[in-house]
């Protein structure tokens, strides 16, 4: 089958436009690389003696064996309230509003985490 020059340019463009959306975003563990290291710039060299401001948090993200991702503004998170209320949240970056909520049917039970580690993911810092 032959694909001619212009449908071939249109699909690269496409697929470099797509690319480039994504590029600010954190869509897995550990980032885009999954290295815990960010591209973003303008960054603050040096933090603020009180730290940065805080623009948002919330409380009821529970507990869970998750990072967080970011795609297109959103932030999704892993969390649960007990053993077998598990949970995914969608959240907007800018201001912290949920956005959707949806229950996972069968919880974690392991404990496996806490058991070797003490925290959760969600309970520890970001290594950068």
């Amino acid at each position: 089958m032959k694909c001619s020059f212009g449908i071939r340019t249109a699909g690269i463009l496409v697929l470099s436009i797509a690319l480039s959306v994504v590029a600010d975003d954190w869509p897995q563990w550990r980032g885009p690389q999954r290295n815990g290291v960010s591209q973003e710039t303008g960054l603050l060299k040096e933090w603020p003696k009180d730290g940065p401001k805080l623009i948002w948090k919330i409380t009821d993200a529970g507990s869970g064996y998750s990072t967080r991702a970011v795609v297109k503004g959103q932030l999704y998170l892993l969390g649960n309230a007990g053993l077998d209320d598990e949970f995914v949240q969608a959240l907007a970056v800018k201001d912290g509003r949920k956005r959707a909520s949806l229950r996972a049917r069968v919880g974690w039970r392991s404990g496996l985490c806490r058991e070797r580690h003490g925290q959760t993911a969600l309970e520890k810092e970001s290594p950068h």
